[in-house]
């Protein structure tokens, strides 16, 4: 990958070429990306959430990027989350009939 400074020295179509030959390189099957400037304390908690599914930083990046551009549907898979937990078959609780009570 380029540096910083190679980047904005080169013009726009120069720049487009490098990233051109760098992804034929790459494979046509495979991406690169580089993220800038990112916050401290984001990449502390991505190297914890990495640790906690047991993958690399690189690897749960990947990972986060897949289930964000994956497209489903959030509510209808909360729905279906939701109903698995749905009680069903409890029993329903014997009710008294409404109190009376007095307006005047």
């Amino acid at each position: 990958m380029c540096s910083d400074a190679a980047d904005t020295d080169q013009p726009f179509d120069q720049r487009l070429r490098v990233l051109a030959l760098t992804a034929l390189e790459l494979g046509d099957n495979v991406a690169a990306i580089t993220v800038r400037n990112l916050d401290d304390d984001v990449q502390r908690r991505l190297k914890l959430r990495a640790a906690a599914h047991n993958r690399s930083m690189e690897a749960e990046v990947r990972a986060i990027l897949s289930d964000a551009v994956r497209g489903g549907d959030f509510a209808a898979s909360w729905l279906a989350v939701a109903e698995r937990f749905r009680a069903t078959d409890l029993p329903m609780p014997v009710r008294s009939p409404p109190r009376g009570f007095d307006l005047s």
